[in-house]
């Protein structure tokens, strides 16, 4: 994605915004060494993809060419008519005064009011479980859950066309009950937290990285950190065949992150 990014610069005008995770990713290499605590806390929110797929990639690093790009992200843009942010805003604020952790990281779990300057918002970071746009006239959230296995959205904020793929860019218009299907583990029914759900291959059980714990997320983040560890092996708890990342099925998303394991 980076490298489409980078060659899309040297043929059109284009905007690229920081997201959290990407000040993740930055963070861990900033003064040439890793923050440990910090590494760890951004594999555990999707960084072993990343890694994996550098690794998949015969990258030994991250290219420094992708390091620069990160680098010129911005954390917002303006026009005469919108406002574009990755996560949320002060609506009484001008952007150039607004928090960082606002703008990278707010969820709209409470919806902001209008900007004082009336300019629509164009933001993401919050998913829409429908797979839709969130559109209510002065802010359109676009983040339709593509890594939840939702569509990646795109907006021509002046016509109103909305294109959306799935992750092998075919056309895609996804339900509200596909985008539940992996709301609970099909196994144990625990919603605990964020953790993949995977399918045997030799038993064709469907369970997540917690089945075998009370506590899910514990299970998940030891998973992870063997992905980027190069460690891809568990196995199944039913008849203990070995799984790998390719045996990933889908990710559920806890509606309850106070619940610790058993159904809800």
């Amino acid at each position: 994605m980076l490298d489409e990014l980078i060659e899309l610069e040297g043929r059109c005008e284009l905007i690229p915004l920081k997201g959290d995770h990407d000040e993740m990713l930055r963070g861990t290499r900033g003064s040439g060494r890793i923050d440990r605590p910090l590494f760890d806390f951004w594999i555990a929110r999707g960084g072993n993809a990343t890694v994996v797929s550098y690794e998949s990639a015969g990258c030994a690093s991250i290219p420094s060419e992708h390091i620069a790009f990160l680098d010129r992200l911005r954390l917002y843009h303006e026009t005469n008519a919108h406002i574009f942010v990755h996560a949320n805003y002060a609506p009484n604020r001008p952007m150039n005064r607004q928090s960082p952790n606002t703008m990278l990281r707010l969820s709209l779990d409470e919806l902001p009011g209008p900007h004082y300057t009336k300019k629509i918002a164009v933001v993401g970071h919050t998913r829409q479980k429908d797979g839709a746009i969130l559109d209510i006239g002065y802010l359109k959230c676009i983040d339709t859950g593509c890594g939840y296995g939702g569509p990646l959205t795109a907006l021509d904020i002046d016509r109103g066309k909305v294109w959306q793929v799935g992750e092998n860019g075919e056309g895609l218009t996804v339900t509200s009950e596909r985008m539940a299907g992996f709301e609970r583990c099909p196994h144990c029914g625990k919603t605990w937290g964020m953790f993949a759900v995977y399918r045997c291959p030799s038993c064709d059980m469907q369970f997540c990285a917690g089945c075998d714990l009370n506590d899910p997320g514990d299970q998940d983040l030891r998973w992870l950190t063997a992905v980027a560890a190069n460690l891809k092996l568990t196995r199944c708890p039913a008849c203990t065949a070995l799984i790998t990342d390719s045996d990933k099925n889908g990710v559920i998303v806890g509606r309850d992150k106070k619940q610790k394991g058993g159904n809800p």
